[in-house]
């Protein structure tokens, strides 16, 4: 393809990426992709204001890394015994897999997400298995738990960019299972050999070091100005080429990427650790949510079809809806933003949220201060912090005539990546090598990974902050 054939972006994380005009003409340039723009990539503004970034800019980089993987995995492998036309093939639908992976994505990404699982009925999964009634696809998809945003977004890619993928010269399927993490399977566990590249071809998108992570590693460390670790993309990515291992085939290292790989695992549970579980990003995440279930409350008032169960229906991409004069089509955070000012007379959550006055501060702001408090505790002990909520929340705000949401409890899961067996590969000497055989203590540094419980207490029941941590001890 000739220099005259792609457009040329500049990237404040990547520097100059490149993509097809034909990529931009069928997919960037389209309203459903142009969407992500006003799709904040994370909630961490809250807690750095200068992390406006947005999905589409991530849509971008993602696809930026995918096209240096395959191109680097394309000069390293050996793909002698399959068709050329195959391999094209593989290699353009993985890049297309990589550019909409995140299309689907709900106003404020993860914070709303839940709310596609709620009101679609369950049926998320049964909207791909109706596109793909033959093959295994049905079977396999039962193994896995994909995120609601990856549901929807496999569907919106081969549906609402079905034509512009065969043109593209993408495999419909493939796309869909690299979107959502979804590999080949087989009832006999034997599998034909291009599936089995399929597979390790998927890797790039899905595995625990992929350019999702890689890009969002990168670019919410530079949107926040975090001191994170920095990552070597150049000489990771360099590295890659698919090797046969085990009777499949695998995306492997090279020897020369080791000093990178554990950077990669360090920079995304520093994120996790430190930012995106951070108790401010925690706390406002909370309170869009129930700002908008309050917003749903206000509009709706008692319709059977309320007002979220509309907004967060997938048909809202396909055609406009009008709901008591409020049109829903590809909605996005601007969107909500609006609904929000509209209705924050009547909304309490709705004043806190865009006066980002918040009403309620944390017992504890670090895990190693709630380790230090309950330090005496058994581990299932201080889950019950969370388990018991609603027991601890009625029983205190009972014994001091408080209103139930004077306290809110809510769930820290730093998620902390561990490389584990056959997760990362890496080629020494000519021999295959899993990770772990190389560095058995990555493994064993878990000290981080239980789940931390964040409490928040009214501003104006301040002075009850002490006897609410001594009530939780006694309590759990």
């Amino acid at each position: 393809m000739s220099i005259a054939s792609f457009k040329t972006i500049y990237d404040p994380v990547h520097g100059y990426i490149k993509i097809p005009s034909s990529y931009c003409e069928k997919i960037v340039d389209t309203r459903l992709f142009q969407r992500l723009r006003n799709i904040d990539q994370t909630s961490m503004k809250s807690l750095y204001p200068s992390g406006k970034h947005d999905r589409f800019t991530h849509s971008l980089g993602v696809y930026h890394l995918s096209y240096l993987s395959v191109e680097n995995i394309l000069k390293n492998s050996d793909f002698s015994e399959f068709e050329f036309d195959e391999i094209i093939k593989i290699s353009e639908s993985i890049k297309i897999a990589c550019l909409l992976h995140d299309v689907g994505h709900s106003p404020f990404s993860h914070t709303l997400e839940h709310f596609y699982s709620i009101h679609n009925k369950g049926k998320l999964e049964e909207y791909l298995t109706d596109i793909f009634k033959s093959g295994s696809f049905k079977q396999d998809i039962k193994d896995i738990s994909p995120a609601p945003h990856e549901l929807v977004s496999a569907y919106l890619s081969v549906t609402c960019f079905s034509q512009q993928i065969e043109e593209l010269n993408g495999d419909k399927e493939f796309i869909t299972r690299a979107i959502i993490g979804c590999k080949y399977k087989s009832k006999d566990g034997s599998l034909p050999k291009i599936l089995k590249l399929k597979n390790a071809f998927m890797e790039i998108l899905s595995s625990k070091i992929d350019v999702d992570k890689l890009d969002y590693i990168l670019r919410d460390t530079w949107a926040s100005g975090a001191h994170n670790t920095t990552i070597d993309i150049e000489r990771l990515l360099g590295s890659l080429k698919i090797v046969p291992y085990k009777n499949t085939y695998r995306l492997v290292f090279k020897a020369n990427a080791l000093s990178v790989i554990g950077s990669v695992i360090e920079g995304r549970n520093y994120l996790y650790r430190f930012i995106y579980n951070h108790h401010k990003v925690l706390y406002e995440a909370e309170i869009i949510n129930r700002a908008v279930l309050k917003l749903s409350e206000n509009i709706s008032k008692g319709e059977k079809e309320t007002f979220l169960s509309q907004i967060f229906n997938i048909n809202v991409f396909f055609k406009k809806t009008l709901y008591k004069a409020i049109t829903l089509f590809y909605p996005n955070d601007a969107d909500f933003t609006y609904f929000l000012k509209a209705d924050e007379d009547n909304n309490p959550y709705a004043n806190e949220f865009l006066a980002r006055n918040h009403k309620r501060f944390p017992l504890w702001k670090t895990f190693a201060h709630f380790k230090v408090l309950y330090a005496h505790k058994k581990k299932y002990e201080l889950a019950n912090i969370v388990e018991e909520r609603d027991k601890i929340i009625n029983s205190f705000t009972k014994k001091h005539g408080l209103k139930r949401d004077d306290i809110i409890v809510l769930k820290a899961s730093p998620k902390t990546s561990h490389i584990m067996n056959d997760d990362v590969l890496v080629e020494i000497g000519g021999k295959i090598c899993e990770l772990t055989e190389l560095y058995p203590s990555e493994n064993e540094n878990k000290s981080y990974d239980m789940d931390c419980p964040f409490v928040y207490l009214s501003r104006d029941k301040a002075h009850l902050k002490e006897e609410l941590i001594k009530f939780i001890d006694e309590y759990i």
